[in-house]
């Protein structure tokens, strides 16, 4: 059966997919780990999947930033001030990878994840993470800004796992609780990604059909993460993100 010139099971599969990793993206990261394997098994060329990819990408953090706005979460001002530090990171990181062994790559990538991992458990468990979640409640404003930086350099480098990244630095550096970081999250991951989009689009590389049917499923699920992690708080998001960060790492490994 045939609709639009694609069958009907495909596009479920990718709805599905898009509607599980919306909800992972938002409350941990990682979700393009199964968004992406899904559209190069429908034959999109692996270059091809990952331009399309930011089509549910963009879209899902569209709703979840207002979501985040609307539940009074979203700090907005010091989003658009991290991704004014973290642009020229970006290029930079970007200049890097270019020219660097995929193998290698991949490995330099794991071994930043889990040092991200150790980050955020020392974190918790020292309670660094609780308080009153409001931004820049500790002592190093600047700190954070230069973890931007490097955040910026990793999405430029490669944008898989880079929410981890931002979560790291905003709950280490920037005295966010987990639930707020997740909100200048999925702002910061929004902007980065607009802007890698619209360089696709005019390449004309991104299947928009898949995209758009992608994006119907992480809009969905990214509403849902927001809205499950204001009902459940800090410590559920906590017990994910841990989760979702040593299945990226031994993925990356393996």
């Amino acid at each position: 059966m045939e609709f639009l010139g694609h069958d009907i099971l495909r596009s479920m599969l990718v709805f599905l997919a898009g509607l599980l990793a919306g909800f992972i993206n938002v409350v941990a990261g990682g979700g393009s780990l199964l968004t992406l394997p899904v559209l190069i098994f429908l034959g999109i060329p692996a270059a091809e999947a990952n331009a399309t990819n930011r089509v549910g990408i963009l879209l899902q953090n569209v709703v979840a930033s207002s979501t985040f706005r609307r539940q009074g979460l979203l700090e907005a001002k010091l989003g658009f001030k991290l991704m004014m530090v973290a642009a020229p990171g970006a290029l930079l990181g970007a200049l890097v990878a270019v020219d660097m062994d995929d193998r290698l790559f991949r490995r330099v990538l794991a071994v930043v994840m889990l040092l991200v991992l150790v980050s955020i458990i020392h974190r918790r468990r020292s309670g660094g993470a609780a308080g009153s979640g409001r931004p820049l409640s500790g002592t190093r404003p600047w700190a954070l800004y230069a973890a931007f930086f490097f955040v910026g350099f990793h999405s430029g480098f490669i944008q898989a796992g880079v929410g981890f990244v931002i979560i790291a630095a905003l709950t280490g550096f920037g005295g966010l609780d987990l639930v707020r970081s997740n909100g200048v999250k999925v702002l910061c991951i929004l902007l980065m990604q607009a802007i890698a989009l619209g360089l696709f689009a005019a390449l004309g590389v991104v299947h928009w059909f898949w995209g758009l049917t992608l994006a119907a499923g992480t809009m969905i699920g990214g509403w849902a993460g927001v809205r499950w992690q204001v009902k459940q708080g800090e410590v559920w998001v906590y017990r994910i993100l841990v989760a979702a960060i040593l299945l990226f790492s031994v993925k990356l490994l393996l």
